[in-house]
């Protein structure tokens, strides 16, 4: 029979929402280019399959491990939609685990015989902050479950001398998280030989599609005193509350995981800019940007930084911040133009964390293309927004 999960749907007010000021994800920036092949990730690895996105990389991933609808695969309560489509496109049943307050799995809450019929684990580094992936592998591969290490969120990275997709039988990446692009994924195994995936050829079409894409984006680097001065601003706290409504999400009815993308690989456009953006410059860009933004908004009235500060070997995608009235100060700051996303679309689950995180966690925007001002603007209007209290 195939499974159909219950998830809130994002409230179509959202549709209405003013374009953030500044890009929640970076831009082309001549700055980060470079002449020599970049090889800092081991994402970057001659074995990698370079895809169309992250969770096409999820799918092949589960299709490599030999996850079929008689299995079922563990996924964290706290989630994307991208984690949980891969598996019903396969037929295969959705089980989660809860996670704590960092995000981290709570695997001793469960007995060993409740894992007895799963197959595989996705395990996400969230926002960049790494697992203790080590301990977790050793875990699930005594009960024979496969782990895949989901680095959607961690490009760069290591823990206790561990690279980031050096750990899982099956690692994924999503190249979008950390350069300019519209799409792009990657699998990559250090303990496995990836089989023919069956990749086809990109059109021409579409290879020119995705170099004009990753040249428009440019322009979406904007300064928020160029753009304050054309914004236009429809809604108002009255108007821009949404409600939750429920649906359903099957094989039959996805949102996010396209098929006719799942046997094509990475543009060229898109590989061309893995290649040649400084790795280097990534990191330091991004680990800088965090602590200054993190250092901005120390303090900060109803909130919490979750993460306050940066371990050694941390590469963010972005900086997650609890809002304590997410029905008060959420669309407020939506409708300033504060770049910020946050995970709504949540599979109905009973893991607190999950259930309190989905409308009070938001991600900010720390990326390599950002500027100190525009660092300065973010911080500025938070703190405006949050001192509110009515």
């Amino acid at each position: 029979m195939m499974e159909s999960l219950q998830y809130y749907k994002i409230p179509t007010v959202a549709l209405a929402y003013p374009r953030p000021l500044v890009s929640m994800l970076p831009v082309l920036d001549i700055k980060g280019l470079s002449l020599s092949k970049q090889n800092k990730s081991i994402f970057c690895n001659a074995n990698a399959a370079r895809l169309s996105s992250g969770r096409v990389a999820i799918l092949h991933a589960l299709e490599c491990i030999g996850v079929t609808d008689r299995d079922t695969v563990l996924v964290p309560a706290y989630h994307c939609m991208s984690m949980i489509e891969p598996v019903l496109w396969l037929g295969a049943r959705v089980k989660f685990y809860r996670v704590d307050k960092n995000l981290c799995p709570l695997i001793d809450f469960q007995q060993d015989s409740d894992l007895q019929d799963v197959k595989a684990v996705i395990i996400p580094h969230f926002f960049g902050f790494m697992q203790d992936i080590t301990k977790l592998c050793d875990y699930f591969n005594k009960l024979d479950v496969k782990v895949i290490e989901d680095c959607a969120h961690a490009f760069f990275g290591e823990r206790d001398g561990k690279n980031a997709g050096e750990s899982g039988d099956f690692s994924i990446t999503s190249t979008v998280k950390f350069f300019p692009g519209t799409e792009g994924g990657v699998l990559y195994s250090a303990k496995h030989v990836i089989p023919d995936l069956n990749i086809t050829k990109r059109p021409l079409y579409q290879q020119l599609k995705a170099a004009k894409n990753i040249l428009e984006h440019c322009q979406l680097n904007n300064s928020p005193k160029k753009l304050a001065a054309v914004q236009q601003h429809k809604l108002t706290d009255e108007t821009s509350q949404g409600v939750d409504e429920l649906c359903y999400v099957s094989k039959s009815k996805l949102n996010y995981l396209d098929p006719q993308k799942i046997s094509l690989p990475l543009s060229w456009a898109d590989s061309l800019v893995l290649n040649r953006t400084s790795h280097e410059w990534i990191v330091e860009q991004r680990r800088a940007n965090y602590q200054y933004l993190a250092g901005q908004l120390k303090g900060l009235n109803n909130a919490t930084l979750i993460f306050p500060e940066l371990l050694p070997g941390t590469v963010p995608y972005v900086l997650p911040l609890l809002i304590h009235k997410p029905e008060l100060h959420f669309s407020r700051l939506k409708i300033a133009g504060v770049p910020l996303w946050r995970w709504e679309e949540l599979i109905v689950n009973d893991c607190p964390v999950s259930n309190d995180y989905r409308l009070k966690l938001i991600q900010l925007p720390i990326h390599q293309s950002l500027s100190t001002n525009e660092l300065d603007w973010i911080a500025k209007q938070l703190r405006q927004v949050l001192a509110s209290d009515n």
